[in-house]
Order: structure tokens, then sequence, then C-alpha cells
């Protein structure tokens, strides 16, 4: 594994320590920055080309164009959109400046210091990347579980709740950014985030149903809590630790393929003591 759990579960890991902006701008399989961008714009191009064919199909469908908004599965393929414009975006500065992301220095043994030169939109992306995985799985597992209805065809509830785990987990496996365990703080924040947002649609009179028999707070408020609150504090965690067992994955097969690159970030296991320790 690439991490042990008492290296996981440290303060600094709800933030963004012992990451460099080199992780950001290649991929755990190559070092070649313009193919990472090339990679990056074609996976925007394709998903944002669909999110934008199914929104267009929806707000002008009759009498319930008006509801797009109100939907996670809406929420969800949006978050990826700005997900893949932001990482696009930063792999793109990554090849146009081509700075060393360490200038030959790692991070201090024990964990004494945080020598990469990560910038806030690395912290934005990481963040909004965090949020889209859960919600993806999240989005993919609810409507093909429970049978939930949609206006859309068939043609774009494929892209909207199977397509985006798909291409969100391919992306995962592509990256070379690594993914916290306490970064489930996020994941739990947009699920509470949407949440909310039914709680004060209902108040105001604007809408109470949204995905029945789940989510509706004028005739099942009870369950509807309980859906808020399992989605919140159960689901998101849970679908992150999904997430980080792909990112363990990717890092047990780019190690047995010797694609495991030789930067600050990567070689972290051969000089901090914590990362040699098995998984518990």
């Amino acid at each position: 594994m690439a991490t042990s759990w008492g290296y996981e579960f440290q303060k600094k890991h709800f933030g963004f320590a012992d990451a460099v902006a080199e992780d950001f701008y290649v991929s755990q399989w190559f070092s070649n920055r313009l193919l990472f961008v090339v990679y990056k714009a074609l996976i925007f191009i394709y998903w944002t080309s669909w999110v934008i064919y199914g929104t267009i199909y929806y707000v002008n469908l009759k009498d319930v164009g008006f509801r797009y908004p109100f939907y996670l599965s809406h929420w969800g393929e949006w978050t990826q959109v700005l997900y893949y414009g932001l990482t696009l975006t930063v792999a793109l500065y990554g090849f146009l400046t081509r700075k060393s992301s360490t200038n030959g220095e790692i991070c201090c043994i024990r964990n004494t210091c945080n020598r990469g030169d990560l910038r806030w939109f690395h912290h934005l992306c990481w963040v909004v990347r965090t949020s889209a995985v859960s919600v993806s799985y999240l989005i993919t597992i609810v409507f093909w579980a429970f049978g939930l209805e949609s206006k859309s065809p068939p043609r774009i509830n494929v892209h909207r709740h199977a397509m985006n785990s798909i291409l969100i987990t391919l992306d995962l496996f592509m990256d070379r950014v690594p993914i916290r365990l306490l970064h489930f703080v996020y994941a739990s924040l947009f699920g509470l985030t949407y949440s909310l947002y039914t709680v004060f649609l209902h108040l105001g009179g604007v809408r109470s149903r949204f995905y029945d028999p789940l989510l509706d707070w004028e005739r099942i408020p009870g369950i509807s809590v309980g859906v808020a609150f399992g989605v919140t504090l159960i689901a998101s965690p849970l679908l992150h630790v999904v997430a980080f067992g792909f990112y363990h994955l990717r890092a047990v097969i780019a190690r047995q393929c010797g694609c495991h690159s030789d930067t600050a970030s990567s070689t972290r296991s051969e000089i901090n003591p914590a990362l040699e320790e098995d998984i518990v």
C-alpha cells in the first residue's frame, strides 16, 4: 500500500500536506506534460459537451425544465465539468511554466516540513476533485439501485448516471495526485450542502419532492432526514474510502509496472517510515 493508517490520520492531512505541484502536471504513467494536457483537454471537451447537450434537452422540457437545478444528478455533472476544467487549467499552467515543483528539496523526515509549492488553485482543484468523485459514485449507485425515474432519454441517462463514474474513475487512475482519507470531510460537506439546499427549497415553498421514495420533505420527512444524514455522514465518507482504495490500487500497479515516478512526492515512501508500515 502507498500509505499506512497512522500516516493518513494526521491532522495535517485535513489540508494539503505532502504533495507537490508536479503531481498536478503529469500522469502516474508518463511524465510528458503536453501529453497530459491533451488528455485533460479531451476528457473536458467530451464530458462538457454531453452535459451541455443534456442540460439543453432538460431545460426545454415542457413544465419540468425549471426543475433542473433541484437534482443532485445535475449538481454532480456540473461539478465534474468544474473539476475537469480546473484540472485542465492547472495542467496547462504546469506545461507553460515548466518549473521544478520542489527545486530539489523534499519533505523532511517525520514530516516536519512541507517544501511543496502548491498554490491556492492546486488546493481548489484537489477539493473539487474529492467532491466530484464521491458525488459521482453516489449518483450512479442510487439511480440504478433504486430505479429512479428520469425525463431524459437513455443516451443522456447513461452519460449522466454511468459514464460519470467511469470517467472519474479513469481520471483517478490517470492522475498522480494522492487521495487523503481525511479529505472525506469535503465530500461530506458537498452532501450536507445539497441536503440543506433541498430543505430551503421546501421551506420556501418551491419544491418538496426530489427523489421518490428517498427525499420528499412533505410526504416522508422522517425518511428524508435519515437520507440526508446518511448521505452526509455515511455514504459520502464510505465512497471516499472507495476512491482511496482505487488510489492505493493505482500505486501498487504503478510500482509493479515500474511506472512509479521518482519525484519528491512519490519517493516519500523511501524516506518516511510511516509510508513503510503495513496497513492494519
